[in-house]
This record gives C-alpha cells, sequence and structure tokens, in this order.
C-alpha cells in the first residue's frame, strides 16, 4: 500500500486547479488554496496549499 499522498499525480493536480479555479470564479473568490488530507490508521497528514496554482 502506498501513502494516499503518492496518488496524487499531476494529472489530478491539473484536474483539481481547474475545479477550483471554476468554483472561484462562480462565486467570485480571488483566493483558492487545496489542502489534502490522509488518514492512515488514525494519524492525520495534512498539508496546506498542497496543489500549487502556479503550475499552470
Amino acid at each position: 500500500m502506498v501513502h494516499p499522498f503518492e496518488s496524487i499525480t499531476a494529472a489530478k493536480r491539473a484536474r483539481m486547479r481547474r475545479s477550483a479555479s471554476r468554483h472561484a470564479i462562480e462565486r467570485s473568490v480571488r483566493d483558492v488554496r487545496i489542502d489534502v488530507i490522509a488518514v492512515i490508521d488514525g494519524q492525520i497528514d495534512h498539508i496546506e496549499g498542497a496543489v500549487d496554482f502556479s503550475e499552470r
């Protein structure tokens, strides 16, 4: 079993950026941050700003 963070591929990051950008535009929001959370055996790992919007 791999760590859940390893399953976040470049294609998934691109889809998350597109989805978040559409959501922000529809709601007139300027700042968007995507965090990623993994729970393994009751332990929580959290990465703030895991998806970089400068990768566009």
